[in-house]
């Protein structure tokens, strides 16, 4: 486990530094809004078009390790990172359009570089913890969004946001060099990048029956998990008329509680409980949560809603995972980074069409609650199917 332990901190942190990114500007769009001329729903917009870029730049992925190096892909896709929050200072609409493409590509560089090089040093008992380990990097980033940008965006301006969001991470893409001599030897720099390249990591997920319900469930999980990280401070700041920076701190105890469910939750995944149904009940719980929102009202305590936060946290990035893992360790041999890669992206067309889903929800409805309560339905189907005993392998 010593070969996993410098690989595992740095690429988590990178997951936290693009998580950073992912969420930041959901998290300032109150303050910003003004600014561009634009109403704080668009946020809806801008993540469904960073979700769509990003799933194209994780199946992409695939080809740009295989010629860079996991190490360089993850590199590129931290500076990217910072230079589109460097952009998004002129607070010019059509350099936020853009920025939400930059955002996507940037985030999607981060899943399959970093199931690569831990699949390759992980052992196969051990795959459930390492990945949840990684993968708790994006409810990291989610607390350092809701905890600290809103304080920088109403203290100093959201632009210094913006900045403090650049300069992390270029300074997570200098620290990784120091893996770059160890893991970026096996590269081809004159491999092309080609559609056929970019398809190979969706066909080993839906072609393989035991990958297979993993990754479609995904989609739904995906779905309803980022329209939760994405609005739910819009939600609380429109609806239940709470303050930006209260809003941001259930943000952050919903993030916060993320991050010790997914470590609880990877080293139950096949050792407690079979991976698989885990992986079930953690949606049945996630979709239940959110069913909840339907009936929150301004009157409920702000405890209440805090507790209600940690659980919509703990059941909506607990999954990620558990998924990472049981895709790695389901996977044909040698296929584990691919298979985690695919997987990754599959569960994208959930993030893109959550947002818009949950955005012409609220606009037929007028309810947040509403919308959140049908992408729950949604989860729930597939959240029983798998939350019962699997079949024997």
């Amino acid at each position: 486990m010593k070969a996993v332990v410098a690989p595992l901190l740095l690429l988590t942190l990178a997951e936290m530094g693009g998580a950073v990114g992912l969420f930041a500007v959901p998290v300032f769009a109150p303050a910003a809004a003004a600014d561009l001329g634009i109403d704080p729903n668009w946020i809806g917009a801008f993540t469904g078009l960073a979700f769509v870029t990003a799933m194209f730049a994780t199946a992409l992925g695939a080809s740009l390790i295989g010629r860079y190096g996991p190490i360089r892909t993850t590199q590129f896709g931290l500076v990217l990172m910072a230079a589109t929050f460097v952009l998004l200072t002129s607070a010019w609409l059509p350099a936020f359009v853009l920025g939400s493409v930059c955002v996507g590509m940037a985030y999607g560089q981060l899943p399959a570089a970093a199931a690569q090089v831990l699949a390759a040093v992980s052992p196969s008992r051990s795959m459930g913890i390492v990945f949840a380990v990684k993968q708790s990097g994006n409810p990291i980033g989610g607390v350092l969004a809701g905890a600290v940008v809103p304080v920088l965006a109403v203290g100093f301006g959201w632009q210094v946001a913006c900045v403090a969001v650049a300069v992390l991470c270029l300074s997570l893409a200098a620290c990784l060099q120091l893996l770059r001599d160890t893991f970026d030897l096996d590269r081809h720099p004159d491999r092309r990048l080609t559609l056929r390249g970019m398809a190979e990591p969706w066909r080993l997920v839906l072609r393989n029956p035991k990958l297979r319900p993993l990754g479609l469930t995904g989609i739904t999980f995906a779905a309803l998990q980022t329209c939760i990280s994405m609005y739910l401070v819009v939600y609380l700041v429109q609806d239940l008329k709470y303050d930006l920076v209260t809003a941001g701190l259930v943000l952050a105890i919903s993030q916060g509680t993320g991050m010790a469910s997914r470590l609880i939750l990877g080293v139950m995944s096949g050792t407690v409980i079979d991976g698989r149904r885990l992986f079930g009940l953690t949606g049945l719980a996630m979709s239940l949560a959110a069913s909840v929102l339907l009936v929150v009202t301004p009157e409920w305590p702000l405890m209440a809603i805090m507790i209600l936060g940690a659980i919509l946290g703990g059941s909506s990035t607990g999954w990620g995972g558990i998924l990472m893992g049981e895709l790695a360790r389901r996977a044909p041999p040698g296929e584990a980074g691919r298979a985690a890669g695919g997987g990754a992206s599959i569960a994208f067309v959930g993030g893109i069409m959550g947002p818009m889903t949950l955005g012409a929800l609220v606009w037929a409805t007028g309810s947040y609650g509403a919308g959140f309560f049908v992408l729950a339905l949604v989860a729930l189907g597939p959240s029983l199917l798998l939350s019962r005993p699997a079949p024997k392998e």
